[in-house]
């Protein structure tokens, strides 16, 4: 797909990746779009763009970014990240993290395979 779409898509961005999929599964696609829109991908993306672009050093747009999408890290015991101090992260939340993501790629193998398939 991303052969296909390249020229007219960034996929670099998360944003970039939802267009092209919503340009590509243009009818019946529902389900697809629902999946993409899940935040598990925007909460795993903003902590990687936080460990690459900010040597994983809290600044106020990731404090922002947090609170616009809910909690990123933990439930009820998370450890709230604290501005200009290196992002906490054990084992547990980054289970929390990826998990969720995990499962919502399968859901979209299983729905654009299943979309294919109808289509």
């Amino acid at each position: 797909m991303g052969a296909l779409l390249r020229e007219n898509f960034s996929f670099q961005r998360l944003s970039g990746i939802r267009a092209a999929y919503s340009r590509a599964f243009s009818k019946d696609y529902d389900e697809i779009d629902e999946i993409l829109a899940d935040h598990a991908f925007d909460k795993l993306n903003l902590v990687r763009n936080l460990l690459l672009h900010k040597a994983g050093i809290v600044d106020d747009t990731f404090i922002k970014s947090v609170e616009s999408i809910s909690r990123v890290i933990g439930g009820e015991k998370a450890v709230q990240p604290e501005t200009e101090k290196p992002i906490v992260l054990t084992g547990q939340i980054v289970k929390e993290l990826i998990n969720p993501a995990f499962q919502c790629a399968e859901r979209l193998i299983r729905t654009v395979d299943s979309w294919i398939g109808r289509n």
